[in-house]
């Protein structure tokens, strides 16, 4: 655990650098600052509500979250220019809480604790988990309410004590709140797992759904407030005005499964065993069952959507809600699983993470082609023609993690041989790659 705290410590790159991460810190920082969760500065996903004034697009959670460290640094009188910098460990602090709920789940699977400590410091340091810790997006805010939910659904089922019933509903709730409408797609897969099972408890499931309510209930609100449908989360608007190519199933099931630039199993090595365990084993256990279901509800909706690939992200993000179910399977089938094969794939995970963690993706740097990121794009967003919306349509030709082996290496013996590069990119890197310049900054009291 105390390496575990100590790799999400240094893990953030001390900015955020997505879109979607902007757009809630800038809500959460007029929440705090204003009172109001409408934005003052432009840019770009931003959609005019009912009063005219400019909201982010989205959920609630992920805001909530951050108004804790822009509360924080109001509180203690901090720089403004710093907020980002300890925004920036909010999802590290949700990727311990999520580390310490898997190794709970899959021992009460596995029935040893010592797998269950070991699988989930796998399936969070080898998949694209630990890409979500260190950057902005909302995603793992959902997944580890989704996991919990998970949790102590089953920890219900096994025990019948109502306190873990209950607690599942409310993180089934903070799912709900966390971040869009994948929380519907998610609970197709796990609901088509329960009618299969036939373990569908009518009773049970209203005593659940007493605790989910509220939190429905103040997304309705949320959405009512912003765009006066209880709905609207915003996203129909940027989609009707922004999206101009067409959305095309067959290249999205291509690009999620079978690609080498977005497959999920190149981002994920480890899943590619718990796919075959779950086929192999699908009548022995209902965890296979979960996961394919999950797995396949997740791919075939998020195929037939324009933004399939997860735009520029580091790896097919949208599918990473099934991973804790990979995990799952691994955990459930520890005696099965040959060891050598599933050392193998965990070093390539750490591979395909290592470069994940030390390229910030979104910058566009002389040596970082934009020819192995999108098909035929030849440097097509530098010169106008493609913008950020439509960029990611195209199928990436070649598989980041390794095309770029030899620069990561270069870079990282640069730095710690002092000498100067681009990377890596983390919070307690300065310009100088020496310097903890940024920490003392955030320190110093204005």
């Amino acid at each position: 655990m105390l390496v575990a705290v100590v790799i999400f410590f240094l893990l953030p790159s001390g900015k955020f650098e997505t879109v979607d991460g902007l757009l809630y810190l800038n809500t959460a920082k007029s929440l705090v600052y204003r009172g109001d969760f409408s934005i003052d500065d432009k840019m770009p996903g931003l959609v005019v509500g009912v009063d005219g004034k400019n909201y982010s697009a989205g959920g609630l959670g992920w805001t909530l979250v951050l108004v804790v460290p822009v509360w924080i640094n109001k509180t203690i009188g901090g720089d403004v220019k710093n907020i980002e910098l300890l925004a920036g460990f909010a999802n590290p602090v949700l990727s311990l809480c999520l580390l310490v709920v898997l190794i709970n789940l899959y021992t009460l699977v596995s029935k040893n604790k010592n797998v269950g400590w070991l699988l989930a410091m796998l399936t969070l340091f080898c998949t694209n988990l630990l890409i979500l810790s260190k950057h902005s997006f909302a995603h793992l805010l959902s997944i580890l309410t989704i996991t919990s939910s998970f949790y102590f659904g089953l920890k219900y089922v096994l025990s019948k004590i109502n306190k873990y019933l209950v607690w599942s509903g409310i993180f089934y709730g903070l799912f709900i709140l966390s971040y869009n409408y994948s929380f519907a797609i998610s609970s197709i897969g796990i609901f088509l797992f329960l009618l299969m099972g036939k373990i569908f408890d009518l009773k049970m499931f209203l005593k659940w759904l007493v605790w989910v309510l509220p939190f429905g209930l103040i997304l309705c609100f949320y959405n009512y407030l912003r765009f006066g449908n209880i709905l609207e989360n915003g996203y129909s608007f940027l989609v009707d005005s922004k999206l101009t190519i067409k959305a095309n199933a067959i290249d999205g099931l291509w690009g999620l499964l079978l690609s080498s630039g977005k497959s999920i199993w190149v981002y994920s090595p480890i899943l590619v065993y718990s796919l075959y365990l779950a086929i192999k084993y699908f009548k022995r256990k209902w965890v296979n069952r979960l996961f394919l279901i999950l797995l396949a509800v997740n791919v075939l909706f998020y195929s037939s959507l324009i933004f399939w690939s997860g735009e520029l992200s580091y790896g097919p993000r949208y599918l990473s809600i099934i991973i804790p179910f990979g995990g799952l399977v691994l955990a459930s089938h520890w005696r099965e699983i040959n060891k050598i094969v599933l050392t193998m794939l965990v070093f390539l995970g750490l591979w395909v993470q290592w470069v994940g963690v030390s390229i910030p993706y979104t910058r566009q740097y002389d040596w970082y082609d934009m020819e192995f990121m999108c098909v035929g794009s030849n440097g097509l967003t530098r010169k106008g023609e493609l913008d950020y919306w439509n960029i990611g349509e195209f199928v990436p030709r070649f598989s980041p993690p390794y095309r770029l082996k030899r620069k990561v290496v270069e870079v990282w013996i640069n730095y710690l041989n002092n000498k100067s590069g681009d990377l890596p990119d983390f919070w307690w890197v300065s310009k100088n790659n020496s310097s903890l310049l940024p920490l003392f900054n955030f320190l110093r009291i204005s």
